[in-house]
């Protein structure tokens, strides 16, 4: 039997975050104190829901990519594309939506490299092969952009980057 494999493995996508539903402006927009304030609590809520998968084990890494993490990641981009950012910041939040977007992909093409992993050592590894790597500092670049543009619209936020 090969060894558990937690989600803590890999958390370090970075810009994990679930979205509930958004307040809006007459425009339709989300306020920038509410896109941020919303982000935040997802943050929070999305925490709290991996602590709870990391005690959880599975037969396999890719039992776990395949049932558990790839559609986790899946219903994060759902939750992205539901947002409506203010308009100042929608070229961030484009590319998080488009970094998350191709780091899933890769994730659902790489299926027939899980079956060859053993343990959270070598899920570690697939993710820092160079491809892997590079999308995932993307996604960790396109959440730390809007945690930047947060800090300089004096906005407090603490995004998983």
């Amino acid at each position: 039997m090969s060894a558990p494999v937690a989600l803590s493995a890999v958390l370090a996508l970075g810009g994990m975050l679930i979205f509930g539903p958004t307040a809006c402006t007459t425009s339709g927009r989300t306020s920038i104190d509410d896109y941020f304030r919303r982000l935040s609590q997802a943050d929070d809520r999305f925490d709290e829901a991996s602590t709870g998968a990391e005690s959880e084990e599975y037969e396999s890494v890719r039992e776990f990519m395949l049932e558990v993490f790839i559609p986790l990641y899946g219903d994060y981009l759902a939750d992205i594309r539901k947002l409506s950012p203010p308009p100042a910041f929608d070229t961030a939040h484009q590319e998080l939506l488009d970094a998350n977007t191709d780091m899933l992909a890769l994730l659902e093409d790489s299926e027939s490299r899980y079956a060859s992993l053993r343990s959270d050592i070598e899920l570690g590894e697939f993710f820092d092969e160079p491809v892997v790597a590079a999308a995932n500092d993307r996604t960790i670049r396109a959440c730390s952009a809007l945690r930047q543009l947060a800090y300089e619209n004096d906005i407090v936020v603490d995004l998983g980057c």
